[in-house]
């Protein structure tokens, strides 16, 4: 196992975290916006879904 240097160590991926989150948010009455895409931190990932995810966040 690779310990990072910050010796933290996560037990889960971040993907699967948030799925979670959304569907405990979800199960309790919360809206939540959840858009997932392929691409992990791709510029043209980025470049595609920041400026809408932006816009839909300074409006709600």
């Amino acid at each position: 196992m690779l310990i990072p240097p910050s010796g933290l160590f996560q037990k889960t991926n971040q993907l699967d975290s948030v799925c979670r989150l959304e569907q405990k948010l979800t199960a309790v009455g919360q809206y939540v916006h959840y858009a997932g895409f392929e691409g992990s931190h791709d510029p043209a990932c980025w470049a595609e879904e920041l400026p809408p995810a932006l816009v839909w966040l300074l409006n709600h």
